[in-house]
C-alpha cells in the first residue's frame, strides 16, 4: 500500500514538472547563451555588477555592417536599403554614434556659453609665446580663404574664431572612415565601403531575439544584393556569434541525445529481447530529464545551453539504474526481489554521484552550479522512477542468459585476472611513456 502511495506521489511530481516545462516552453523557453552568465557576479558590490551588466549590454547590443561595392553609388544605395529594412522590421535602432548636423549644433551650443575661457592648445601656446599675430592671421585665412565658413554672426560673437579652433582640437577616435552625406565610408583597393551601425532593439543573448535578427538581416541582405549585384557585406556584432554558438550547441545536444537514445534502445533490445525493459528505461530517462529541466528553471529562472549540453549525458547515467535492475532478470523472477538485490548498490551509486555534483555546486561559478543542479535533480528523479515505479510496472519474467552474452561477459571478466591486470598495467605504462615523450621540452 505504501509502495503504491509513494509511486502515485512521485507520478504527481513528474506530471507537475512536465506541465511546468510545457507551459514555459509554450511561453518561450528562457534559454541563455551568454557566456558571461557562466561567470561569478559581484555579490558584495551590487553597483559594480550593475555597471558591468550595463557595459556588457551596451557592447553586446551594437551591430556594425559594411556594405562594399566597386560603384560608390551602389554601395551607398545598398547601405540605405540595409538600414531601412532592419529599422523597418523593428530590429535595429539608431545608436547615435554617427554625428549628424543637429548633433554638431548641439555640441557647439554646449561649449558656446563658456567660449571666453576655452583655448586650443596651439592658441594658448601662441599667446604664451607673445605671438598673437598668429591668431589674427588664422582668422583672416578662415574668413577670406577658399572654403572659409565664418559669417558675420560668428565673427560678432567670436572675432578670433577661438571656439571653432578649440572644437577642432578636441581628441576624436582614430578612424579611416570619413563622412559622406552623413554616411561613414572609406575607399580601399577600388571598393567603397559604407558603414551601417545601430543598436539592437532586442536582447543579444535571447534565443528568440537572436533568431529574429539573423533572419531579418538575411532578408535585408537579400534585398540589398538584388539592388546592387556584386555587393559584398561584412558584419560584426555579438548577436551573430551568440546565435551561431547557440545553434551549434543545440545541434550538438540533439545529436548527442539522439545517438545516446538509439544506442540505449539497441542495447536493451539485444540484451533483454523484450519491449518492457526498453519502455521502462525510457520512462526513467524521460522523468529524469523533465524534473531536471523544471527544477533548473525554478531555481535559476533560465536554462543555459551549456547545462543542456552536459545534461544530455544524463541519458547515459540514468539508464544505468535501469540496467542494474533488469540485469536481475537472469537471476530473480519477482520484481521486488530484483530491486531488493540491487537496491543498496543503486543507493550508494546515487550518493557518490551526488557528492561529486555537490562539490561542483560549491564552485563560485554559476555555470557549474547550474550543471550540478541539472544533473543532480535528474539523477534523483531517475532513481525514484526505478525504485518506486519499476516493481509495480514490471511484468517481465525470469529468463536464461543468452549463451553469446555469457561468453562475452566471461571474456571481459577475464581481463581482470592476474594476467589481464599485468597486460593492462603494461599498456598504461606504455601510454604514459609515449605521452611523456611528446611533451614539449
Amino acid at each position: 500500500m505504501k509502495q503504491r502511495l509513494f509511486a502515485l506521489l512521485w507520478l504527481a511530481v513528474v506530471l507537475a514538472a512536465g506541465i511546468h516545462v510545457g507551459v514555459t516552453a509554450w511561453r518561450g523557453l528562457p534559454l541563455q547563451s551568454d557566456l558571461l552568465a557562466l561567470l561569478p557576479a559581484e555579490e558584495r558590490q551590487p553597483m559594480v555588477q550593475q555597471a558591468k551588466d550595463h557595459m556588457a549590454a551596451q557592447v553586446s547590443g551594437r551591430v556594425a555592417i559594411l556594405a562594399g561595392h566597386v560603384d560608390p553609388a551602389a554601395a551607398f544605395g545598398a547601405a540605405q536599403t540595409l538600414r531601412d529594412s532592419l529599422m523597418g522590421q523593428g530590429l535595429l535602432a539608431d545608436a547615435g554614434d554617427v554625428p549628424s548636423a543637429q548633433a554638431l549644433r548641439q555640441l557647439g551650443g554646449l561649449y558656446h556659453p563658456h567660449r571666453a575661457g576655452l583655448l586650443a592648445p596651439a592658441d594658448r601656446q601662441a599667446l604664451l609665446d607673445g605671438n598673437p599675430q598668429a591668431l589674427a592671421e588664422r582668422t583672416l585665412a578662415s574668413v577670406f580663404g577658399i572654403g572659409g565658413m565664418a559669417d558675420a554672426r560668428l565673427l560678432a560673437g567670436d572675432p578670433y574664431l577661438l571656439l571653432p579652433a578649440f572644437m577642432t582640437s578636441l581628441p576624436v577616435p582614430a578612424s579611416r572612415l570619413t563622412l559622406v552625406d552623413g554616411w561613414p565610408s572609406v575607399t580601399t583597393d577600388g571598393i567603397t565601403w559604407v558603414l551601417v551601425s545601430g543598436r539592437l532593439t532586442g536582447r543579444a543573448y535571447g534565443l528568440s531575439d537572436q533568431q529574429a535578427f539573423v533572419d531579418g538581416y538575411a532578408k535585408a541582405a537579400q534585398l540589398a544584393a538584388a539592388q546592387a549585384p556584386g555587393l559584398r557585406l561584412l558584419r560584426l556584432g555579438a548577436v551573430f556569434y551568440a546565435q551561431a554558438g547557440a545553434a551549434q550547441a543545440m545541434a550538438e545536444t540533439s545529436f548527442i541525445g539522439v545517438i545516446s537514445t538509439i544506442g540505449t534502445v539497441l542495447l536493451l533490445l539485444v540484451v533483454f529481447r523484450s519491449l518492457s525493459p526498453l519502455l521502462l528505461s525510457l520512462l526513467a530517462i524521460a522523468s529524469g530529464l523533465l524534473v531536471a529541466v523544471s527544477a533548473t528553471l525554478l531555481v535559476f529562472g533560465f536554462l543555459h545551453v551549456t547545462a543542456a549540453i552536459f545534461g544530455a549525458s544524463l541519458i547515459g547515467i540514468t539508464v544505468d539504474y535501469s540496467l542494474h535492475y533488469f540485469a536481475r532478470l537472469f537471476a530473480e523472477g519477482e520484481p521486488r526481489q530484483r530491486l531488493r538485490h540491487v537496491g543498496t548498490g543503486l543507493i550508494l551509486g546515487l550518493l557518490t554521484t551526488l557528492i561529486g555534483y555537490g562539490a561542483m555546486a560549491l564552485a563560485p561559478l554559476p555555470g557549474l552550479r547550474q550543471v550540478a543542479a541539472f544533473s543532480g535533480f535528474g539523477l534523483i528523479a531517475a532513481f525514484a522512477a526505478v525504485v518506486l515505479w519499476f516493481p509495480l510496472l514490471d511484468r517481465s519474467r525470469c529468463r536464461p542468459l543468452p549463451p553469446l552474452l555469457g561468453r562475452l561477459g566471461r571474456g571481459f571478466w577475464a581481463l581482470w585476472d592476474n594476467q589481464g591486470r599485468r597486460l593492462l598495467l603494461l599498456g598504461l605504462v606504455a601510454l604514459a611513456l609515449l605521452g611523456a615523450a611528446r611533451l614539449p621540452g
